[in-house]
């Protein structure tokens, strides 16, 4: 599957859960189960980027991962992941953004 789409998906499953009585509160099981599927899918991509990067990665990958996190927060996550890591995220070399997105 497409990485940019694998972003797309994690971000529409935090989107409709962030509703204004639902974004202080952890995700539904459910869709704990399937952010969880696609973290999976995203670790794959580390192989994409060079040492130094991988452990940030991954260090924002176990963040989205905590259950304990709300959904503002783990918005927040693939915000930062969406700007240090676009060549992951949108498929795209870091080099092409502006530098306010690297």
């Amino acid at each position: 599957m497409e990485h940019s789409r694998m972003q797309r998906l994690v971000e529409m499953l935090l989107n409709r859960n962030n509703v204004a009585e639902g974004r202080q509160r952890p995700l539904p099981t459910l869709d704990q189960g399937f952010l969880l599927m696609e973290v999976h899918i995203l670790r794959g991509c580390c192989g994409q980027l060079a040492d130094d990067d991988t452990e940030l990665f991954l260090d924002d990958l176990r963040e989205l991962e905590q259950a304990g996190l709300s959904v503002q927060q783990r918005l927040e996550v693939v915000q930062r992941l969406s700007r240090y890591f676009p060549s992951i995220v949108y498929g795209r070399q870091a080099h092409a953004w502006p530098l306010a997105l690297r």
